[in-house]
């Protein structure tokens, strides 16, 4: 009975089926109290971690489907948002966003860089403009330029939603009608006279 117990003693029996990654130690050497003999992990499913802007993770959802790529791998793998951080890291100010893959076959290695496309909310029949004509206030508001009939320049505040790094969706302030000041509108002031691109001189205007 005691040669049974020294060997069931000299046996390391995992509590989760997986691969061997670590193992530190070398056969004969003995293991100060504390120090993992053997690291052991569940390769079945991998987690990719990315830090994104705020105003990004704000259009994603549990779930999420993303693309992503793996150096060595031909096609993107599709993976799944699994967590998005409902707070901001401290250091960057961006959002830590989890992409749970599927890795049943193991060809998938831990610690390597990937590159991943999240999929975000669409919005049919979006009305957008350049991020450009937008206008921000010291009060945290948001204006455009908007120039009326009478070619007279008017700030009209905005509500904004989806942005992408070159246009901006309007949910509230604008109709498709408006004809809005996309560049140069910085500084112009309120009530300002303008003459709207491609308008033609008038008969009594000299060169």
């Amino acid at each position: 009975m005691n040669a049974e117990a020294q060997v069931s003693y000299a046996t390391l029996r995992s509590p989760i089926d997986g691969v061997v990654t670590d193992r530190p130690l070398f056969p004969g050497e003995t293991a100060a109290a504390g120090t993992a003999v053997i690291t052991v992990m569940d390769t079945s499913s991998l987690l990719a971690k990315l830090h994104i802007a705020q105003a990004n993770a704000q259009q994603l959802k549990l779930g999420g489907k993303a693309d992503v790529t793996v150096p060595g791998v031909e096609d993107p793998v599709e993976a799944t948002v699994s967590l998005v951080s409902p707070a901001l890291d401290p250091g960057s100010t961006t959002v830590e966003v989890w992409l749970k893959l599927a890795n049943p076959d193991g060809r998938l290695k831990v610690g390597t860089a990937v590159h991943a496309v999240i999929r975000g909310v669409t919005v049919t029949n979006a009305l957008q403009i350049p991020v450009s004509a937008l206008l921000p206030a010291q009060d945290g508001s948001t204006n455009v330029m908007v120039v009326g009939e009478d070619n007279v320049a008017h700030l009209r505040p905005v509500k904004v939603g989806i942005r992408t790094a070159e246009k901006v969706q309007i949910t509230d302030g604008l109709s498709p009608e408006d004809n809005v000041i996309t560049d140069g509108s910085y500084g112009l002031d309120d009530g300002t006279k303008v003459t709207p691109g491609g308008a033609k001189p008038d008969a009594g205007d000299k060169d």
